[in-house]
């Protein structure tokens, strides 16, 4: 399997602790993993644009800039996601919006 095979892009949006975000704090500096989930990919904070995010990936995805050496893709994107069904429904239809021909998002809902 190829090193870039599988990329994370972690986002959290709720309102965090100061004790939380000291915690970060200390715990960040100059640290090669994230401090709240330990992977080399870093935790974004903040709701994001998805209708970019996704038309930047798919963008980046054909012109071979996501996967080095790959060009012009047939790719499955899987979203998921753990959030209120508001937010839900707005990532389904960014979903639906960004897939094209070659390139297909799918979006899978965490419940519990």
């Amino acid at each position: 399997m190829e090193a870039d095979f599988l990329k994370f892009h972690i986002y959290l949006t709720s309102k965090l602790s100061e004790s939380t975000i000291n915690n970060i704090i200390i715990n960040d500096v100059s640290g090669s993993h994230d401090p709240l989930t330990d992977l080399e990919s870093r935790t974004h904070y903040g709701r994001p644009n998805f209708g970019y995010i996704f038309s930047e990936l798919n963008r980046a995805i054909v012109n071979g800039s996501y996967l080095p050496g790959k060009r012009d893709l047939n790719t499955n994107v899987g979203v998921y996601y753990c959030g209120p069904p508001e937010l839900a429904k707005t990532l389904k239809k960014d979903c639906d919006s960004a897939s094209t021909k070659g390139i297909k998002f799918y979006f899978y809902k965490e419940r519990f």
